[in-house]
């Protein structure tokens, strides 16, 4: 308590501002705030607890209570500090990248009285009584006058006087002061007295209800000796007639449990009750151990795995959605066409994951030359690479930025499509592609020999026939192609 000065003696106490910072300024940073007292300076009659705080976001809050200027280095304050004793109280406040702020001392002066009444004991601590219960207070200090209240409030010099234990047959807080002229009064004791429900014990759930994952033991018990606990599990009243609790047991479906408890000649309890909501574990999500992007190679040995043990994880390579009857993961993928893979992992008991998406762009660089000859000329067109857009379509693009397309059906017959020089019945092409690790397949008219040496193929297309005009097939006559590399 901040004491009232007589006036006799005046002393003007104030909290004194020292504007110096712990380090010089840098004028292109800001500063931080300074730090602020909860407690003005002046003169107590008892121990005062200060707390600090400062309007800068993320500031730290260095102080001394030695007269020492304080700095980062400096005790940093946490939580408020007690003063017990006449106290000059420095603290600065500090941020990186920031200046640091003023230095801001108060002084407090603790001028205690001579001693204080030591505060009342009240016998039995706070409990719980079923009929009635006595309360005795009493305190280590002599002379000393005993008050309390039973309504809650704070007793005063004015308050009902104790002179003979109390007995307390309702629920009741006893709180005491105890008094002596002269001497600073004692701090207030207090206690609360719970009267328990007449007859038989309200069943306890000995785990609280709340959020849980897959599953909880449900366990319930009663004080009374001899009672009998009944139990529902839809959220009705239960009754005699509801199951009877006999162990504990596990849901995995969320659920409000009721429990009441029964004893001959007791009757019922009051109903207890407790939510216990379910929530299914989530599988993790699948990871690919090479990410999507776009390949100047076959891909080789893709690896999927998930955090979840005991998982599935089902994929598709159609850009369909995966579900449990899609493949199921067992070994690397490897793939040299460009491919969307989607994956999601399954367990039982468990939701899915999210399904997982990458696509891999196949650009394989191939070399080779093709020479096509119409009715403008004889042009030469540098191939750049070849894309597999399909099981049975390649893409030829050539430095020029022109794009030519190779579709295949089954390996006797063959057509080589050039886009841009449809409807030409002049036009003849001949050339080589080095192209690794493909599937061929070919369709319409033509020869076709195949040379073979280890996994290499050669393969030549000649003498193939002009098509109908009237088709969207190109015109091309007498094309030879000779296309090497190895079959997958």
């Amino acid at each position: 308590m901040k004491r009232t000065l007589s006036t006799t003696l005046i002393i003007v106490l104030s909290a004194i501002f020292i504007f110096t910072s712990c380090k010089k300024d840098d004028d292109t940073k800001p500063t931080v705030s300074n730090p602020t007292f909860t407690m003005p300076a002046g003169i107590y009659d008892n121990d005062i607890s200060v707390g600090m705080a400062c309007a800068t976001d993320g500031a730290s809050i260095y102080y001394t209570i030695d007269g020492s200027t304080p700095s980062s280095s400096s005790t940093k304050f946490t939580s408020n500090i007690t003063i017990s004793e006449t106290t000059t109280l420095k603290a600065v406040s500090c941020k990186d990248g920031y200046n640091n702020s003023g230095i801001v001392e108060a002084t407090y002066i603790i001028e205690k009285q001579a001693g204080q009444v030591e505060t009342p004991k009240i016998k039995p601590g706070s409990c719980t009584f079923s009929e009635s219960i006595l309360v005795s207070i009493s305190c280590a200090t002599q002379g000393t006058t005993i008050r309390y209240t039973l309504d809650g409030s704070e007793p005063n010099a004015s308050s009902e006087e104790y002179v003979l234990p109390l007995t307390l047959k309702e629920t009741t807080t006893v709180k005491a002061k105890a008094f002596v002229e002269e001497i600073l009064s004692s701090e207030t004791a207090v206690a609360t007295f719970t009267k328990e429900s007449a007859g038989i014990h309200t069943p306890e759930f000995v785990y609280p209800g709340g959020t849980f994952v897959g599953s909880k033991v449900i366990a319930i018990r009663c004080t009374t000796e001899g009672a009998a606990i009944y139990y529902t599990t839809d959220g009705s009243t239960p009754t005699s007639s509801s199951t009877q609790y006999t162990t504990s047991f596990k849901i995995t479906e969320s659920a409000t449990i009721k429990a009441i408890a029964y004893k001959d000649g007791l009757g019922y309890s009051d109903v207890a009750e407790e939510h216990y909501e379910i929530v299914s574990e989530t599988v993790a999500n699948p990871t690919f151990s090479i990410s999507g992007g776009t390949f100047d190679e076959p891909i080789k040995n893709l690896v999927l795995s998930c955090a979840t043990e005991g998982a599935a994880i089902h994929f598709t390579l159609n850009g369909s959605e995966p579900t449990e009857l899609s493949p199921v993961y067992s070994q690397p993928l490897s793939f040299s066409e460009t491919t969307t893979i989607k994956a999601r992992a399954f367990k039982n008991e468990y939701e899915p994951s999210d399904i997982v998406e990458q696509t891999y762009i196949i650009e394989i660089s191939a070399d080779g030359l093709i020479t096509v000859v119409n009715s403008t000329g004889t042009h030469e067109f540098i191939i750049d690479y070849v894309t597999k857009k399909s099981s049975n379509t390649l893409l030829i693009k050539t430095e020029e930025g022109n794009e030519m397309t190779l579709d295949f059906e089954h390996l006797e017959t063959g057509t080589f499509n050039f886009p841009t020089y449809e409807n030409d019945p002049s036009a003849t092409c001949t050339g080589t592609l080095v192209y690794p690790h493909t599937t061929l397949k070919f369709i319409n008219g033509g020869e076709i020999s195949v040379i073979q040496n280890g996994n290499n193929y050669t393969l030549t297309i000649d003498n193939v026939e002009a098509t109908d005009a009237n088709t969207l097939i190109p015109v091309i006559q007498h094309v030879s192609l000779s296309f090497t590399g190895t079959i997958l």
